[in-house]
């Protein structure tokens, strides 16, 4: 239906080297809230299996230079996704589709 909320978000980039990055973004009940969750998967090329990004910092992070840092420094999620595609996509949770399409997405 037309009016029904979105609840779980996916979009698949496709980087100019070939390598795949899919955002997935879900809506869960937390104990007083409602939340969004969202995960980050890569593959070198399609047909490769997805591996699930982790959200932790290298070991070292606090003793890098920024240089570093922002190199190899930083959790896998956002190595391999900027926050802007990361806000997007889960932006459009708890939207409408009508409100989603007017904010630039497909929906399928």
């Amino acid at each position: 239906m037309e009016h029904d909320l979105i609840t779980r978000v996916e979009q698949i980039l496709v980087r100019e080297d070939g390598t795949q990055v899919r955002i997935v973004a879900q809506e869960f009940d937390g104990l007083f809230r409602s939340s969004v969750g969202v995960d980050v998967f890569r593959r070198p090329h399609e047909g490769a299996n997805w591996t699930l990004c982790s959200d932790r910092p290298h070991p070292d992070w606090r003793t890098m230079s920024v240089a570093e840092y922002n190199a190899r420094g930083r959790c896998e999620k956002f190595q391999a996704a900027s926050h802007g595609e990361i806000f997007r996509v889960s932006g459009l949770v708890g939207l409408t589709r009508q409100q989603a399409r007017e904010r630039g997405a497909v929906c399928v």
